[in-house]
């Protein structure tokens, strides 16, 4: 066989795996209602890889977590920003 076929046959099976994939995430999601599901996943088979991407990046979750004080406190040099170096070691004037 041609290099031309074994390529053709490589992107035939990453396109079934890859849509195969988008279908199950799609299907298990709850981010879309049913009739929403059904035109995704035809969608993902129809438009090769851009709707899958498309549809990944729509049902992904978002990162929507607490904001405690050790995420929000940084290092700045060899201190560290937090009330005490904002407030002068808690000592009062």
């Amino acid at each position: 066989m041609e290099k031309q076929t074994y390529f053709l046959i490589f992107v035939l099976i990453a396109y079934g795996l890859f849509s195969s994939w988008m279908t199950y995430k799609i299907a298990k999601t709850t981010f879309f209602g049913s009739k929403q599901k059904i035109v995704n996943i035809i969608f993902t088979w129809m438009i090769p890889f851009v709707w899958g991407l498309l549809a990944k990046s729509i049902i992904k979750p978002k990162e929507n977590g607490v904001m405690t004080k050790s995420k929000r406190s940084f290092s700045k040099g060899k201190y560290k920003d937090n009330w005490k170096n904002l407030t002068g070691h808690g000592m009062g004037m």
